[in-house]
């Protein structure tokens, strides 16, 4: 049976058009878990679909010319899209994406508040307040930017994280005197680069992805001090551009985060663009749903259960494989327009179903 999954077939809407889904087809590499057994045999998502235009014929086409369609569109899906050069845009994620926390937050506030003086739970207690008031507090309101003056952001989110800090800490040391000095040295230390690491395969795909001509940003849920942060790890010159809640006014998954990303970067065409986050919810389902193909880095294999088609997302194990799923992520927008189109002959309805506009 493994023999006979890359077989194909076509349904064409018009004669210039048909549209290809390979099924573990040997030649192309797949990211991803298994999602149910043949047998004893995992079988993997429906990875890699390519498309071609046929001209003047409604056949299948045979593995010979499977193989050979998988073999042409390896390594450089990008230039097998009509019109040739096209814009390449990749946005990222920052944090849990290109860099990660050196340590749990509980344990970098109890040694703060120890060095200040400051009567605290243990580190375990602490990390368990901090994810608790983390899920249940209203995110910091960027409604009114980027109209608000940067004094003004600047301290909003500062008095939003000494909430968070106080509540961490405790009344009886969030009412201390030292507690202010103690909430500043932690702000500025969670500001910096002191408090966090790259990925080690984070500057290897940036270079790949430059030197294939990419266009290169990020679009964070961080605060404005994601900047210096980004500075201080030798980041912000590998990317063309950086947006922030306070540069957009929304947060992911907000569209509208999306689409100032997508405006910034000068992508008219979001099939030539795909975001690469560790959020389901915030990175995936957002760029999803702004027309952008998402790629979920998920380095804690969390296999989540609902999970948009191959065709619009795909998890990776880590950046190393992002490279390889860009490139080929256009073709598979291009697969999914036109089965799209053969199913509901409407292409305003398409639009709408699969783009989420």
């Amino acid at each position: 049976r493994s023999t006979t999954l890359g077989r194909l077939f076509c349904v064409c809407s018009t004669i210039e058009a048909a549209c290809a889904y390979i099924y573990s087809a040997p030649a192309i590499r797949t990211f991803g878990p298994p999602v149910r057994q043949l047998g004893h045999r995992p079988l993997e998502l429906v990875h890699s679909i390519h498309t071609r235009t046929l001209k003047h014929t409604h056949r299948e086409i045979g593995p010979v010319a499977m193989q050979n369609l998988g073999n042409s569109l390896q390594g450089g899906a990008l230039d097998a899209v009509e019109g040739g050069d096209v814009e390449k845009v990749a946005i990222f994620d920052a944090t849990g994406t290109l860099m990660f926390l050196q340590e749990p937050p509980g344990d970098t506030y109890y040694r703060f508040a120890v060095r200040h003086g400051l009567s605290v739970p243990a580190p375990g207690q602490l990390n368990a307040r901090f994810r608790d008031m983390i899920d249940r507090t209203t995110p910091i309101d960027y409604s009114d930017c980027p109209l608000a003056s940067t004094a003004d952001i600047y301290q909003r989110e500062k008095n939003w994280w000494r909430n968070v800090v106080a509540f961490v800490f405790g009344p009886e040391a969030a009412a201390a005197d030292a507690f202010t000095a103690c909430f500043h040295d932690v702000y500025e230390h969670f500001g910096s680069g002191h408090a966090w690491s790259l990925y080690p395969d984070a500057f290897p795909l940036l270079h790949q992805l430059r030197a294939e001509g990419w266009n290169l940003g990020v679009l964070s849920n961080f605060d404005s001090r994601l900047i210096g942060v980004l500075s201080d790890l030798n980041l912000t010159k590998e990317f063309d551009w950086i947006l922030l809640p306070k540069d957009t006014g929304a947060l992911k998954p907000d569209a509208a985060a999306f689409a100032a990303a997508l405006k910034v970067s000068g992508c008219t065409d979001t099939a030539t663009c795909v975001h690469v986050g560790d959020s389901l919810n915030a990175d995936i389902n957002g760029a999803v749903n702004a027309g952008i193909y998402g790629i979920f880095v998920d380095r804690q294999s969390k296999w989540p259960p609902l999970f948009p088609a191959p065709e619009l997302a795909l998890m990776v194990r880590t950046l190393a494989q992002v490279d390889e799923v860009a490139k080929n992520a256009p073709i598979r927008r291009l697969v999914q327009n036109t089965h799209m189109n053969v199913n509901t002959h409407a292409k305003d309805s398409h639009t709408s179903n699969v783009r989420g506009r």
